[in-house]
């Protein structure tokens, strides 16, 4: 049975112009808050990550686990995720939670999200090994070698996320007299390999310049 997994309702918009009658999205972020499960999807893992989006995890099963806990070896799965920090993470969560399905392979369909364009087809990428690689750096902030450059690129911008004195850090500060606002804006349109939304934005310009009061946004 063909599986298409997409990262986030965007991309499942995508997948119905491709024809998708039922992609299953994955609906996570992990690049938000910390990490300490080391089994992706497990009960324990569903309750710290319903604890980290602010939700019951009833609903965070719902959402993000259901049809994912469905899946079994044998399962022909093509996932669709971009090559940016955000996706990266969840991608590496993704096939760490394959691995442990039984579920040996993939199809990697990697899209360009800006044009929702197919740029490189990988086929036949094993998970096998991609717990060690999530616990390494999701949960121990730890490098890894992977087999993938893309995969690999990801995990460099995500010890640079988490470096206080890394590139993204050190555009934040450099921007010291904008506003929250006009920050975000900046690090969406400059720093597009990041895949920050405005959440992530906010957070990362509070924990790297936390010691300057925002002015207020204009109205």
């Amino acid at each position: 049975m063909r599986i298409n997994i997409v990262s986030g309702d965007t991309m499942a918009e995508y997948g119905e112009q491709l024809g998708f009658k039922n992609s299953t999205v994955f609906g996570e972020a992990m690049i938000d808050g910390i990490v300490k499960d080391t089994t992706p999807f497990s009960q324990s893992f569903i309750n710290e990550r319903a604890k980290v989006h602010g939700v019951h995890p009833d609903k965070y099963r719902k959402k993000c686990a259901q049809q994912l806990l469905k899946m079994r070896a044998g399962d022909d799965v093509h996932v669709y995720f971009g090559e940016d920090l955000f996706c990266q993470l969840n991608l590496i969560t993704l096939l760490a939670f394959l691995e442990k399905q039984g579920i040996d392979k993939v199809t990697y369909h990697v899209i360009f999200e800006d044009e929702m364009k197919e740029t490189a087809l990988i086929e036949n990428l094993e998970t096998s090994g991609f717990s060690e690689i999530y616990k390494a750096v999701l949960v121990n902030h730890a490098s890894a070698a992977v087999p993938l450059e893309i995969i690999e690129k990801g995990i460099m911008l995500y010890m640079d996320y988490l470096d206080e004195n890394g590139k993204l850090a050190s555009f934040i500060r450099s921007n010291e007299t904008d506003s929250v606002l006009q920050l975000t804006v900046k690090i969406i349109k400059q720093l597009p390999e990041y895949g920050l939304g405005e959440e992530q934005c906010s957070y990362i310009i509070g924990k790297y310049r936390p010691e300057r009061k925002m002015p207020e946004e204009k109205k």
